[in-house]
């Protein structure tokens, strides 16, 4: 994320005193910071990653589609999507959740738009069976990174969600797979997953008061060239 703040500069007769150059370089900071933590709060970059907008499943109920809203289905017989009802599992976010282990085994995808710098992918994991074996999920953003998730262990257990993070850096802005497999046992058994998002990373507050002290100085020593 690259993010550009205003600054008034004061003439005083081709000279920066130290004072208005620590004033100038808070006041960007300060700027950037307010810029930056604004866009990395923005909505999340996932179309429908908490499976509300589906084709329809009664709460109550569950039922497995061969596609949904945002996502493609790569592989298997579909994913499956259950409410509350359905195990006593509660869901992440919103109404509904989903198990990539439907009937057996299967994938889905979507083209997420990213752009340059870090971004942090987030979603909720909940193990259906108390075997490691047939839980598990990878994951990842295809180009960039992999990773996968399976339990119940140290982290997760049945019956609850477990917070997922995985940071990830963008060297060029552009389209972008991320993806979602079954990759265990194929026996109709497997992780659960909600929520699914993705946000930009705003820069830490070292790196902002350094773009902003860095202006300041080239400010500085474009006055006194002019001088």
């Amino acid at each position: 994320v690259v993010c550009f703040a205003p600054v008034e500069q004061e003439k005083k007769r081709g000279n920066v005193s130290v004072t208005k150059v620590r004033k100038l370089s808070k006041f960007m900071a300060a700027s950037i910071a307010a810029a930056c933590f604004a866009t990395g709060a923005s909505a999340s970059i996932v179309t429908n990653g908490s499976f509300e907008d589906n084709p329809g499943v009664g709460l109550g109920d569950w039922a497995v589609f061969a596609s949904l809203p945002g996502w493609t289905i790569d592989s298997g017989p579909g994913i499956e999507l259950q409410t509350q009802p359905t195990l006593g599992l509660t869901p992440y976010d919103g109404d509904y959740y989903a198990e990539l282990d439907s009937h057996a085994n299967s994938s889905m995808s979507q083209t997420v738009s990213l752009s340059e710098g870090w971004h942090e992918l987030s979603f909720g994991f909940s193990p259906r069976t108390s075997d490691p074996t047939t839980n598990g999920i990878s994951y990842g953003i295809a180009g960039l990174f992999w990773r996968m998730i399976t339990g119940p262990d140290a982290n997760s257990s049945v019956g609850s969600w477990t917070d997922v993070t995985a940071s990830f850096k963008v060297a060029a802005s552009g389209d972008y797979k991320l993806f979602f497999d079954a990759t265990t046992n194929s026996d109709s058994y497997g992780g659960f997953v909600d929520d699914i998002a993705i946000a930009p990373v705003p820069l830490p507050a070292s790196a902002l008061l350094l773009l902003g002290g860095l202006g300041a100085l080239g400010l500085m020593r474009r006055r006194r060239k002019a001088a």
